[in-house]
């Protein structure tokens, strides 16, 4: 990957590179992961430095339920705990809530997004969102608690579902 190359060719008003109109093959033996805490590994070590986290972040696609770091030229599989993106915090306005990531990137929660609580394999019960593209993100354990606070009159006739309301559509948390 020419790093050089990606950074001259990304917008920093955050709008992201067509990533969905390239189709390169996958380039093997490169190695990058991202952690249930969003950290990322690059070979095995921890990328440090923020910039070159959000550089990665601007060329994610998502393809048959794996991520990929995406280039015209490479395609490098990346491996996910849970999201590559971690919600950090929120703010409600207007009828509209408006995620803030760990990436430097937010986004209103509208009628196209998803938001679901998935099972691990070790019976954990973590809330996903829909980021951009079906790219996914956590939320932080004291985002989805504040979320959840917000939430806490609102329950389906049933009474067992809990659910907040953003842009007029029903997001359940349960």
């Amino acid at each position: 990957m020419d790093i050089n190359k990606i950074v001259k060719n990304i917008d920093t008003e955050k709008k992201f590179p067509p990533v969905h109109l390239w189709n390169p093959k996958i380039c093997p033996g490169v190695s990058f992961k991202i952690d249930r805490n969003g950290n990322w590994y690059y070979q095995g070590s921890i990328i440090s430095k923020h910039k070159l986290k959000l550089l990665f972040a601007s060329i994610l696609k998502k393809e048959n339920n794996k991520y990929y770091c995406v280039t015209p030229v490479e395609k490098v599989l990346v491996e996910v705990d849970i999201a590559p993106y971690a919600i950090t915090s929120f703010i409600y306005n207007d009828g509209i809530y408006t995620f803030k990531t760990n990436l430097d990137y937010s986004f209103d929660l509208l009628a196209n997004e998803d938001l679901k609580v998935i099972t691990t394999s070790k019976g954990e019960n973590i809330p996903i969102v829909t980021v951009r593209d079906g790219i996914e993100g956590f939320f932080s354990r004291s985002t989805f608690y504040e979320l959840v606070d917000h939430a806490i009159n609102n329950f389906d006739q049933n009474g067992k579902s809990l659910f907040i309301l953003s842009n007029n559509k029903k997001f359940y948390l349960s």
